[in-house]
């Protein structure tokens, strides 16, 4: 092999592993468009340029090199050139893409005509070859031959090679006129294409070297992007040098953060666990209840916790007890711990602290904590004690008040008890009486009578009965349902009256609390009763519904009715309207001459109250 065609083969080579290399780095990035991928497919291009350049050169005949000029080498020769313009426009960014896309379109017009053409663009007819000499090997080239077609070439050359000259004069403005290997490897690409043309009009007497001018810009393009790759990673590394003094600094500073983290945890530990040991505290006393037989152990045990928290032997309380009248009934809780409930110490200081329950204005205790020892109460231990005194303050008061209202439900539910019993029972077995004296008189003298006496003295004896089983269940809590007590209510009607009383129940929600569940059943018994007596129905009809929401019962009659605004406030719907009002029950009662009467109660369910929020408690550094 020739040193010409060896000079060939390394330049073919050079483009094609400039192409390989530059296009998998495009590929592997997944930038496109990138100067990657323009700098591996100018690569490829040049490669193939210096390829069909050899084999023109390489022809041995003039219709070898015809095909050969008219194909690969214009082929190739005109991709090369329409890559430089993408290159130069995206690195100059001057009219990117559209430029470069419009001389594009251009090159496949001027390709098409070449094709087209019988002669081509560059010659009409080859009328002949010379040799020229590389290195001393022989290469051939062809005579020059004038065409009309030479002007389109020529202006397309003539208007993208302007756009190169623009473009990168402003990308050299731009760069401050330092080193630019790709304005040095256009420079060579114009440059071998004039020197090409010198060899087309046989004033030098070589090879063409068009694609050695794509080879540098190739070439170009490729240190340029590797100079780029080297200050990258010289920033890469000074960035990389700050960031680990940095990240050094920075830990330091973290490990004496941390360090005086660990410090204050240590410290806030015993705090926490006081916290959690005085929240438990609160929780244990807010479930106390005045009818609790152990409200004395549940204080022991309150006190003795508070003793420990903050290290006293010893823990005294004394509070009014709510059980007796005027709370006058002292009550004395205490504590010691498990040392000095064996041995007594002595010789050792005593330290103190006394603080006086308040519940408001009033006076309702002490709280006395004792230890013995060298070392007094702390500012935080006495706030803390001040605080559990002001807590069990507000406890006692409330135990008092609940106190207050038991007695009070327990008079009131008296006089209730005692209103009814004259209202109903009283009245009831004094007309039973009555007739019974009554029957005794006619029973000799008018049989009819004494057994109309008869049927009333036991409708009557009927009604006390089911008035004592209500009495008495008032007075005994049952489990019973509140259907099951509304159906039983509805059979003792139906046995006193003799009348029919059609039952609906609906939904089967939870159970009705005791109070609500009363309260329900004493309406629905009172409406009954009114229906019976007053309205003169022939049919009476009961609905009870209960669903998670709340209760509701609908007593409905087709009686004469009744002026609701007129007789509002009778003794009757008085009754109603207070047993409702005591559960937080509505009353409807709508009445008319034409249908009757109908009486609805409605109870609904209160949701309940949310539970003790430890989250919400004071801090121990927050205890004032």
């Amino acid at each position: 092999m020739s040193t010409g065609t060896a000079v060939y083969g390394m330049l073919a080579g050079v483009c094609v592993a400039i192409g390989v290399l530059f296009s998998g780095l495009a590929i592997r990035r997944r930038q496109i468009p990138s100067i990657e991928l323009f700098v591996g497919v100018l690569g490829l291009v040049g490669a193939g340029g210096v390829l069909s350049t050899l084999q023109l050169h390489s022809s041995d005949n003039a219709a070898e090199y015809a095909a050969t000029l008219k194909g690969a080498f214009s082929l190739w020769g005109i991709a090369g050139w329409v890559a430089i313009l993408w290159v130069v426009g995206f690195r100059a960014n001057i009219g990117f893409p559209r430029i470069p896309l419009a001389f594009t379109g251009g090159a496949i017009i001027v390709l098409a005509i070449n094709a087209s053409s019988p002669g081509g663009l560059i010659v009409d007819e080859i009328t002949g070859l010379r040799d020229v000499y590389l290195f001393g090997e022989a290469f051939v080239v062809h005579e020059p031959n004038r065409s009309s077609l030479q002007w389109v070439l020529l202006s397309y050359a003539l208007a993208s090679t302007s756009y190169v000259v623009v473009a990168m004069t402003l990308r050299r403005e731009r760069l401050m006129w330092g080193s630019d290997p790709l304005f040095l490897g256009l420079i060579v690409a114009l440059a071998a294409v004039l020197y090409d043309f010198l060899v087309d009009e046989g004033w030098v007497q070589t090879p063409y070297m068009a694609p050695f001018g794509v080879v540098a810009v190739a070439l170009g393009l490729a240190v340029e992007h590797a100079q780029e790759l080297t200050k990258s990673e010289r920033r890469l590394a000074q960035q990389s040098a700050v960031l680990e003094n940095l990240v050094v600094s920075r830990t330091q500073t973290l490990r004496a953060t941390h360090d005086d983290l660990v410090g204050q945890l240590r410290l806030q530990n015993k705090n926490a666990l006081e916290l959690a040991q005085l929240s438990e505290m609160f929780v244990s006393l807010s479930s106390v209840s005045v009818t609790d037989d152990d409200i004395d152990k549940a204080l022991t045990d309150v006190v003795g916790r508070l003793a420990v928290i903050v290290q006293a032997g010893q823990a005294h309380l004394t509070w009014a007890s709510p059980s007796a009248p005027g709370g006058g009934n002292v009550v004395d809780v205490q504590w010691a711990a498990p040392r000095l409930a064996a041995e007594t110490p002595g010789g050792e200081q005593l330290h103190e602290i006394t603080k006086v329950l308040t519940g408001g204005e009033d006076s309702t205790g002490s709280l006395t904590i004792r230890r013995h020892g060298s070392q007094p109460f702390s500012d935080q231990e006495r706030r803390l004690v001040g605080l559990m005194a002001e807590y069990l303050g507000s406890f006692v008061q409330r135990l008092q008040l609940e106190t207050r209202l038991v007695n009070s439900a327990v008079d009131h539910e008296r006089e209730r008890i005692a209103r009814d019993l004259h209202d109903s029972l009283s009245q009831t077995l004094y007309a039973a009486a009555f007739n019974a004296e009554a029957l005794s008189l006619t029973v000799t003298t008018d049989s009819d009578l004494a057994a109309e006496s008869a049927v009333k003295i036991r409708i009557m004896v009927l009604s006390a009965l089911a008035e004592i089983r209500t009495l008495l269940f008032e007075l005994q809590p049952t489990e019973t349902s509140l259907a099951e007590l509304i159906k039983t209510l509805c059979m003792s009607l139906e046995e006193i009256y003799g009348m029919r009383i059609q039952l609906s129940i609906v939904g089967d929600g939870p159970p009705v609390p005791p109070r609500p569940k009363l309260a329900m059943y004493r309406i629905g018994q009172e409406a009954l009763n009114n229906a019976f007596r007053h309205s003169g129905a022939e049919g009476i009809h009961v609905t009870l519904g209960i669903d998670d929401h709340g209760a509701r019962i609908t007593v409905s009659d087709d009686g004469v009715g009744f002026d609701v605004d007129a007789i509002s406030t009778g003794h009757g719907l008085r009754n109603i309207r207070e047993r409702a009002g005591e559960v937080g029950a509505s009353i409807d009662i709508t009445s008319s001459t034409a249908s009757g009467t109908a009486l609805s109660a409605t109870w609904l369910r209160v949701p309940a109250e949310p539970t003790l929020d430890l989250t919400r408690l004071p801090r121990m550094g927050q205890i004032a």
